[in-house]
């Protein structure tokens, strides 16, 4: 039976928690890859921020930073002047797209000298990215519009932070408070660090998927810069102390940790650069008094505390200094900065260091996706650090599992992620199933996190739910009776998340906004089986008319398992003083 409910009225956090361990090297091969040829780059062990060949369909003016290991690669243009002009922009599938600054920021400025007047003017259209998720998600920070005059009206642009969505189109503003913001990096549960200032405060946030901000913190620390996080969520950068600025790492907690530095040449200050997911931590430290003659650093937790180890200590091949690292992967291999031993030219050449062991595989659980009453598609993220990896999915109704799937591809292997998934078939509807990723070659196996969803409901298991053992009696469960008595039928109360044995209609009546006939209403994203649409008419005769030109959907606001969905009408009030809107809600085939 298929279902249409009229109602006529007048006018998902997934925290991951990182238990850190050591998967590090003894030794490294250090290869001089300074004025390598495009094919050999292209050669090169994969990176999530080491880019080494510009993608096909990039422009000439564009410059990549980051790919999120399915394709996808972003980057800037013009990039040498993006802190004034320049946009963001990111490559797909052969074909470039710009990111677009909020709008144009102008600035002019006129003074006396004494002699004479002079004015200067200019403007700032900027929209910096800096790195993009597995989903896709670009994430950057723009100017918003505006103007200035004055000493200081060059400088006194409004940047936000934002999350562009490439499937939408949209541009969503992450720091709407902010004079200045700068998210840094995502990682590919869609969380994201950064930090973002107003005024004479600064905050280093963490943000989840759902949008809340978390603020870190740490004793001695006056300015907190999170510049990176895994997959396992451990966050690392650098904050400044009362003298020095220092590297950080913190996981589950908000709190941050000094990293440490390594006794080598006595360094006092030091910055994070890059992460992978399985801990290891990479940057360079330094004397303050001697900045340019930095030395690359790896950080790694032996199981009790943080290790700082100098890369120069570690290096198994004469005749290079290591300065700097640029990048790490996931099977160990680092990108980095030095010169040549013997030479005062720091930071002159580009160096890969190969570890001498490479570690088990990685295996990053993501979240569950087209989630059905009866089926869900189980999805996880791997790297096979070198080596064949046999990919499964341990799947149940508990931590315990009890299911073992083989997933699709089953086997992968080299040094860039896998996206492995899983159809999961025959399960019950509103129910709640665990669910992990495991990844084993012959360095050893590695389980992923565990994550959950639940199904939701379809309208007979909902009903079975609320009526007991009255389920099957139509006159008192029947999709048309109204069994509570308070003006919807049973239909209705599942297609609004209502109570059917309790009163609880919830009708609201329209609004007028900004001289517009506004309509809200909220429906559960547990039930199954639903299409919803607003539509508007000028007599309860009709005709109703839905969609472009006669309604907009404002906004969808999620709120655990419901969404409150707010919708207008674009007939004229002056032409349509009397207008009636109603949500009609239809049952899925």
């Amino acid at each position: 039976m298929k279902l249409t409910l009229l109602c006529i009225f007048p006018a998902l956090a997934v925290s991951c928690n990182m238990k850190a361990r050591a998967q590090t090297a003894s030794e490294y091969t250090v290869t001089d890859i300074t004025g390598w040829t495009p094919s050999q780059m292209a050669a090169l062990p994969y990176f999530d921020r080491y880019v080494t060949v510009a993608p096909d369909g990039a422009g000439a003016d564009f410059v990549p930073s980051t790919q999120n290991g399915t394709g996808m690669v972003a980057g800037n243009r013009n990039f040498y002047n993006t802190w004034v002009q320049g946009s963001g922009a990111f490559v797909s599938n052969g074909s470039m797209t710009s990111v677009a600054s909020w709008g144009q920021y102008s600035w002019s400025w006129t003074y006396w000298d004494g002699t004479d007047s002079h004015f200067s003017n200019g403007f700032v259209q900027h929209s910096p990215v800096s790195d993009v998720s597995l989903s896709g998600l670009v994430i950057g920070h723009a100017n918003l519009a505006g103007s200035g005059s004055g000493a200081s009206a060059s400088s006194s642009y409004i940047d936000h932070g934002f999350i562009h969505d490439p499937a939408t189109g949209s541009k969503t503003d992450i720091t709407p408070d902010a004079t200045r913001a700068m998210p840094r990096c995502i990682n590919d549960h869609d969380v994201i660090v950064g930090t973002w200032s107003s005024g004479t405060a600064n905050h280093a946030f963490k943000r989840l998927p759902d949008g809340t901000l978390q603020e870190l913190s740490g004793a001695g620390a006056t300015v907190i810069y999170p510049s990176i996080i895994n997959n396992r969520g451990l966050v690392a950068g650098s904050y400044r102390g009362a003298t020095y600025t220092r590297p950080f790492a913190c996981s589950s907690s908000l709190t941050i940790l000094d990293l440490g530095l390594p006794d080598q040449g006595s360094p006092d200050t030091g910055d994070v650069v890059d992460v992978n997911d399985h801990g290891v931590v990479v940057g360079s430290v330094h004397k303050a008094v001697a900045w340019t003659e930095p030395y690359a650093v790896r950080w790694y937790h032996d199981g009790n505390a943080w290790v700082a180890e100098d890369l120069n200590e570690v290096n198994a091949t004469g005749g290079f200094v290591i300065d700097s690292c640029v990048a790490v992967n996931d099977a160990g291999h680092i990108i980095a900065r030095g010169h040549l031993d013997g030479s005062d030219v720091f930071s002159s050449r580009t160096f890969l260091l190969s570890p001498d062991a490479f570690p088990p595989p990685s295996a990053i659980t993501l979240s569950a996706a087209g989630i059905s009453p009866t089926a869900a598609t189980l999805r996880a993220k791997i790297n096979a650090c070198t080596a064949s990896t046999t990919v499964t999915f341990q799947a149940g109704a508990s931590t315990a599992y009890g299911q073992t799937v083989t997933a699709t591809p089953a086997m992968v292997t080299g040094t860039a992620p896998a996206v492995c998934t899983v159809l999961l078939t025959g399960l019950t509807p509103h129910t709640t199933y665990h669910f992990r990723s495991r990844a084993e070659n012959a360095s050893g196996t590695t389980n992923g996190d565990d994550l959950a969803f639940t199904t939701p409901h379809d309208l007979n298991s909902w009903t079975l739910e609320k009526f007991g053992t009255q389920a099957g009696n139509p006159a008192v469960s029947g999709p048309e009776i109204d069994h509570d008595g308070d003006g919807e039928t049973n239909f209705a109360e599942y297609a609004f998340g209502h109570d059917p044995t309790t009163p609880d209609a919830k009708g609201t009546p329209p609004t007028l906004e900004n001289n517009a006939f506004c309509i809200t209403y909220t429906r559960p994203n547990d039930h199954s089986g639903l299409q919803y649409a607003v539509e508007v008419a000028s007599s309860l005769t009709g005709p109703w008319s839905s969609g472009p030109g006669f309604t907009e959907t404002i906004s969808t606001t999620l709120s655990g398992t419901a969404a409150t969905v707010k919708t207008r009408s674009l007939l004229p009030p002056a032409l349509d003083k009397r207008q009636f809107m109603r949500v009609r809600v239809t049952q899925s085939p």
